[in-house]
Formats: structure tokens, C-alpha cells, sequence
């Protein structure tokens, strides 16, 4: 009867080990292998089902895709009149080792990291650019959702990828409206 619950115990702990080794990447996963907290692996980025020590290595999933960041705030411009900028930003995960580097968590972190360094990038264009370079000046004394000037959207993702790059983050893409009181 003892030799039953010991064969019971062994089978059970060999499924479970079995189970702990394996881990599956879908289509739209990049997954980091670490052992100890150190980046252990490739990063895997292709489908399918792969084997990794159990209890020992730990898998850290990202997502391939893009991701979508809007943001409404007021800044300072050059003259000193306050806009308030709409800001929506497509980005993407470039390379997941570097940001599990320095990011650790995807969720809370990355829309954090990001909001802080499109913010300071933001700040730091429009307060050194006259309103009239920002966006086209309008014959209202209200003046709403206008498109902002390519050039300065430019200049603001430039400032802002310096330090997004760092941590394995790229910006695809960055839009903007601007709403001021003449």
C-alpha cells in the first residue's frame, strides 16, 4: 500500500515539474528567460512551445505589438501663454531586454516611464518655441483642436526617443492638437 502513494507521489511530482519546465510563446509575445533576476536567453519572439528550468527560470512576457498613449495637459510656450496640448503617441516594445533591465513590470512602468519623457520633451520644445511656429494662428479669440506643426512634433519625439531608446522603447508615431485663448 506504501509503495503506491510513494509511485503516486513520484508521477505526481514528475507532472509537475513537466508542467513548471514549459512555457508557451503565442504571435504576438516577446518573452524574456531569466534565471536569478539575469537575463538568461534570446529573447524568444517566435511562436510555439519551448522548455526552460523550473522553479529556476522565470519567463517575462511583452507584447510585439503597439501600444497607444494619450495625454491632455497644459504647457508654456515661448511667449509665455499657456496651450493645452493633446498628445497621443503610437510606441512599441524594440527590445525587451533592455527594458526588463530597467523597467522590470510592464504595466505600471512603461505608461509611467513614457508619460514622464514625452511630458519633459513636450515642456522643453514649446517653452523654447514662439506660439505662432506651434500652430497657425485663427482670426477667433478661441481657438481649438488645432493640428500642431509637424516640425515641432518632430523635434518633441526626437527629445523624448533619447531617453526612450534606453530602455528598449520606440516611438512609431506622434500626433498633437492645441487648444489656446488668444
Amino acid at each position: 500500500m506504501d509503495s503506491i502513494y510513494i509511485i503516486l507521489a513520484i508521477v505526481m511530482s514528475a507532472f509537475v515539474l513537466y508542467q513548471e519546465s514549459l512555457y508557451k510563446v503565442k504571435n504576438d509575445d516577446q518573452v524574456v528567460i531569466t534565471q536569478f533576476s539575469e537575463v538568461f536567453s534570446e529573447v524568444r519572439t517566435e511562436a510555439g512551445v519551448y522548455f526552460k528550468i523550473p522553479f529556476i527560470q522565470k519567463t517575462h512576457y511583452y507584447p510585439k505589438n503597439s501600444h497607444l498613449y494619450k495625454n491632455e495637459h497644459e504647457v508654456p510656450t515661448l511667449s509665455k501663454k499657456l496651450i493645452r496640448l493633446n498628445t497621443q503617441v503610437v510606441w512599441k516594445l524594440d527590445d525587451p531586454v533592455k527594458f526588463y533591465n530597467r523597467l522590470y513590470y510592464f504595466d505600471d512602468n512603461a505608461k509611467d516611464f513614457i508619460q514622464s519623457r514625452i511630458r519633459t520633451a513636450e515642456r522643453k520644445i514649446i517653452a523654447a518655441t514662439k506660439i505662432s511656429d506651434i500652430v497657425f494662428k485663427s482670426n477667433d479669440t478661441i481657438t481649438e483642436n488645432l493640428e500642431c506643426n509637424p516640425e515641432v512634433l518632430h523635434r518633441i519625439k526626437k527629445e523624448a526617443q533619447l531617453n526612450l531608446l534606453e530602455v528598449g522603447i520606440l516611438l512609431l508615431n506622434i500626433k498633437a492638437t492645441v487648444t489656446y485663448q488668444i
